[in-house]
């Protein structure tokens, strides 16, 4: 049982309130070391707001809300890795006979600007 539901909340929207409103998490307080992955965290700070962007856009594309069939739920997720924002939307259905399947997955992901979306960089190309 997640969290929301234990609440009785839309998991989307208690999502969003668990965030908070947009702003850069500061994390020079305290004492805490934060790699970062290996990025200036002053640079590349955490981002509420992103978050939420990719969070709001994953379920906009899920239709979140929509009347689902007998058996199916919907489950959202929110993730930063390397600096980068991803949030999924997944729906998941039970069959009479009890199999499991994912019908739909909606994913948004925000990396910030490609400098060389095609690979372009001599040093990423592909080694044979």
């Amino acid at each position: 049982m997640s969290f929301a539901h234990a609440a009785g909340r839309d998991p989307k929207d208690y999502l969003l309130e668990l965030l908070g409103p947009p702003r850069h998490v500061d994390l020079t307080r305290g004492g805490v070391n934060y790699p970062n992955y290996g990025d200036d965290i002053n640079v590349f700070p955490i981002d509420t707001g992103r978050l939420r962007h990719v969070v709001e856009l994953a379920a906009q594309k899920a239709q979140w809300g929509r009347k689902l069939p007998p058996g199916h739920g919907l489950g959202i997720a929110v993730h930063r890795s390397f600096v980068t924002y991803v949030a999924i939307v997944v729906e998941a259905a039970v069959g009479k006979d009890g199999a499991l399947s994912i019908p739909r997955v909606d994913m948004a992901v925000d990396c910030g600007f490609a400098v060389f979306p095609d690979g372009s960089d001599p040093k990423w190309k592909a080694r044979p």
